[in-house]
């Protein structure tokens, strides 16, 4: 059996860990090892994940690592993934800690990859606990997501039951399993993004990848393995428009990175598809949502001109 590890940062998640902890014991047939890494959680975070370590509550090994300060997340995560590759693993599960797994979540996704000879398996589809969520409404023609749509949980169970897998061009998803292959052929995640546009950017680099070089990266999503969301409703908008500051600023600079020039509207369309997504209707959410939007593209426009040209090109 292939040995896999799961990699997940952790800052101020004491309530996820709440249920996160006990799908991981619902799961721990197929997990070989937990790495969290903690960017200095000023909650009761840490003693939360020791308690869980100490007691052995799963009988794999789970390895908490300590940042000093707030790196951002993509630091964080790429401390946890170096770590599971010395370690030997051959796949790694990068996920979110505020989800909660079915029982047999990782056991199908480990399947799904293997049989299948995967490099990354993305779990898009997500329900909350009133088992309403978001499926796919598929293309009949091709068996690939055409959009979104809210679903009950059934509902996007009967669609998928005659598709194993869906083939897509880059993994995406709360939850992704990757071979060490994966990491070893297109590198980690870009560590110069604190928090937001860091899977953006990686799936524009697997992407890129995959255009130029042959053995391609195989990349799928796997519906059958299906996480429950959070309901994350009880965060005030507040809460929602901090959280979606760096977000949108991220987003922002990795347009640049990638493909941004003055005539392209590819980054303002982004922009306000992940404003409106986020803002649900609300007016104020959204009003205050844009002007972080507008703010974070200003002040990435401006970094990116006045950058010397090998500057721009490392960048």
């Amino acid at each position: 059996m292939k040995k896999i590890a799961l990699v997940t940062v952790t800052y101020n998640a004491e309530r996820n860990l709440s249920f996160f902890l006990p799908s991981l014991i619902r799961n721990e047939k197929s997990i070989d090892a937990v790495y969290f890494v903690d960017n200095a959680s000023k909650d009761e975070t840490l003693p939360v994940l020791q308690s869980f370590k100490d007691e052995g509550s799963i009988h794999a090994p789970v390895e908490i690592i300590l940042n000093t300060k707030n790196y951002g997340y993509t630091y964080a995560i790429n401390l946890g993934i170096r770590k599971a590759l010395d370690d030997g693993f051959d796949y790694i599960c990068v996920t979110n800690n505020d989800i909660i797994f079915d029982e047999g979540f990782l056991s199908q996704m480990l399947q799904d990859a293997t049989v299948n000879g995967v490099d990354a398996l993305g779990v898009p589809a997500s329900v909350n606990a009133d088992d309403v969520g978001f499926g796919y409404v598929l293309d009949s023609a091709t068996h690939l997501p055409k959009k979104d749509a809210p679903a009950k949980r059934g509902e996007v169970l009967r669609e998928i039951a005659h598709i194993s897998l869906l083939p897509v061009d880059f993994p995406h998803g709360g939850t992704i399993l990757f071979t060490r292959h994966f990491f070893e052929k297109i590198g980690l995640y870009d560590d110069k993004l604190f928090f937001g546009g860091d899977e953006l950017d990686f799936l524009y680099r697997v992407a890129a990848y995959n255009a130029s070089h042959a053995p391609k990266m195989k990349c799928a999503v796997s519906l059958r393995a299906f996480p429950l969301m959070d309901n994350l409703t009880k965060h005030n908008t507040g809460h929602k428009i901090i959280k979606a500051k760096r977000m949108l600023q991220g987003n922002a600079r990795v347009n640049l990175k990638h493909r941004f020039t003055p005539t392209d509207f590819g980054l303002y369309r982004e922009q306000y598809e992940l404003i409106r997504n986020l803002s649900k209707g609300r007016l104020l959410r959204y009003a205050a949502l844009y002007m972080f939007a507008l703010r974070g593209l200003c002040i990435e426009i401006t970094r990116y001109y006045r950058m010397t040209p090998s500057r721009k090109s490392n960048s």
